[in-house]
């Protein structure tokens, strides 16, 4: 029997359960001519100075830290509420199932959308920035590609199958960057293969982003690219 899991420490909170209040329209209209701002009730909601505007902040490892039901009901509550949702997204990655919940949801999205790399979006997070509208990264931040990664065991046809699934899992990956940017699917296959680091002015040449949102550190990139080559990212690769 083969086991599929990601190394990761981090386990949902027993108080993890969404939170979610959907404002009315007429509430709404009601709070904004009494000089009131709406309060978003889910807790990766973050209002703006714009009314019509929220954050989801998207931190921490996919699957984990923030799972497929608890981005919905932010999502849903961000759609009966507000034109327009940022997604801001801070996260080494995780589980591919999830990710994929994730993006498929936030891809077909009925307002407007915005995915924004506000520090690292590696691996299946690398995925779920490819879902919004308009895709952004700050200038101080960085996005990493490579292949999905599994822990499996049990005799050799099991594990012979268990490759054979992470080709195709790498296959579909491919295809939410391949539709985003100008790239190939060689292209994208050698990137991933290599495991790749993409910073900001690297993404927007090749398509995988729309505009850099100036700001910050200017040598950030460099100053993580080199820590980063002493570290073991091997656990953040996209889970099967």
């Amino acid at each position: 029997m083969l086991s599929r899991h990601c190394r990761s420490t981090h386990l949902p909170s027993e108080n993890a359960s969404p939170r979610f209040v959907s404002q009315s329209p007429e509430s709404s209209a009601l709070l904004h001519n009494m000089g009131m701002k709406r309060v978003p009730q889910h807790r990766f909601l973050v209002a703006t100075s714009d009314d019509n505007v929220v954050v989801l902040r998207f931190k921490g490892n996919v699957g984990w830290d923030i799972d497929s039901r608890n981005f919905d009901a932010a999502l849903d509550e961000a759609e009966a509420n507000y034109a327009k949702v940022v997604v801001e997204v801070h996260s080494p990655g995780g589980s591919v199932f999830d990710g994929w919940a994730i993006y498929n949801r936030l891809f077909r999205s009925s307002i407007d959308t915005e995915t924004k790399c506000v520090g690292v979006a590696a691996s299946m997070a690398s995925v779920i920035m490819m879902a919004g509208k308009k895709i952004t990264m700050c200038e101080s931040s960085i996005m990493m590609i490579h292949e999905p990664w599994t822990f499996a065991y049990g005799n050799a046809a099991e594990l012979r199958k268990e490759a054979e699934t992470l080709d195709t899992v790498s296959g579909i990956l491919a295809k939410s960057y391949i539709k985003r940017t100008k790239l190939t699917k060689e292209q994208v296959a050698e990137m991933m293969a290599k495991e790749t680091w993409i910073s900001p002015e690297s993404a927007k040449r090749d398509g995988f982003i729309d505009h850099i949102d100036e700001g910050g550190d200017p040598d950030a990139l460099t100053k993580f690219g080199a820590m980063g080559k002493n570290c073991d990212y091997s656990q953040f690769r996209p889970c099967v």
